[in-house]
Order: C-alpha cells, then sequence, then structure tokens
C-alpha cells in the first residue's frame, strides 16, 4: 500500500477515533455543537452568495439569490435550534456507516483473497459497523444511539487502523 495512503487512512481512524470518544462522553452537546457549526457555515455562505448577487445582479443569476437567502434561513435555524437537525445528522451518519461497513466487508475479503492471514478481525468488526448503522438509522436521536454512533466512530477508526497496519505491501 502506497505510503500516502496508508497516511490518510491512519489520519481518517485517528479522527474518527477521537469524534466517536467526543460523541461517547458528551452526546448531546456533540450533537448540538455540529448542529450549530453547520448553521454557522450555512448563513455564512448564505450571506456571501446574497452579498454577491447584491454587488452585480446583472452577472448574477437570481436563483443565486433564493440559494442565499434559502441557506442563510437555513443556518439561522440551525443555530437556534440544533436539536431539529440532529436526528437527521444521525440518520445521515448512520446511513455512512452501513455503506462504511459494507465497503470494510469488501476491503477484508479481497484481503482474504489477497492471502493475508489477517482478515477476518476487519471482516468482523466491519459487520459491526453494518450493525451498528442500522441501529441509528432505525432510531436516530435517542441519545444510547449517540452513544452507539460514537462506538460505531471508535470501531470504525480501529478498523481502518488495524486493516492499514495488516496490509504490509
Amino acid at each position: 500500500m502506497q505510503k500516502s495512503i496508508k497516511g490518510s487512512f491512519g489520519l481518517t481512524a485517528g479522527i474518527f477515533i477521537i469524534i466517536g470518544l467526543v460523541l461517547l462522553i458528551f452526546p448531546g452537546i456533540a450533537l448540538s455543537l455540529a448542529c450549530i457549526i453547520i448553521g454557522i457555515v450555512a448563513l455564512v455562505y448564505g450571506i456571501m452568495r446574497i452579498v454577491n448577487y447584491t454587488k452585480d445582479s446583472s452577472a448574477a443569476p437570481a436563483l443565486d439569490l433564493v440559494i442565499g437567502l434559502a441557506l442563510a434561513i437555513f443556518g439561522v435555524v440551525l443555530i437556534f435550534v440544533p436539536n431539529f437537525f440532529s436526528g437527521l445528522i444521525s440518520i445521515v451518519l448512520g446511513i455512512y456507516f452501513v455503506v462504511e461497513g459494507f465497503s470494510d466487508v469488501k476491503r477484508a475479503l479481497d484481503m482474504k483473497k489477497a492471502g493475508y492471514s489477517k482478515w477476518v478481525i476487519p471482516f468482523v468488526i466491519a459487520l459491526v459497523v453494518v450493525a451498528l448503522g442500522v441501529l441509528i438509522i432505525v432510531n436516530p436521536v435517542a441519545t444510547w444511539l449517540v452513544r452507539i454512533l460514537g462506538i460505531a466512530m471508535i470501531v470504525e477508526g480501529v478498523s481502518t487502523a488495524f486493516s492499514t497496519v495488516a496490509v504490509k505491501k
């Protein structure tokens, strides 16, 4: 495996483990904070679109104004009512884990096909990630599910780190 790819997998694994720990320890705060950060980004981007439209409305399409207003409103709602979208974020992350888990299953099976003896652990961990993703999708707003999301992120990070270390080519 190329050094740069191993490095990016290692960085991804580390980020997943850190975010997973935060979600595990502070589930309510973590989701609210994520919504607020997304809200700030949407508000700033929306304002930028509105300003660009007002500077030169002849060059910018009217759709820029509409998108800017929609993003600004969305951002304000996320900032002031962050729990409104917490469930949605959980569902999106649950879907991500199901997809990523199946990707990890394929990677583990590829390791088996290539003759690596340590393919079973990544395979089992990948199945756990898929199962946790399904649990998160089924009940996205429960605090215990946010903790499961944290555990899933930790498990995914460990799986990625293990796969990266196990493949020495």
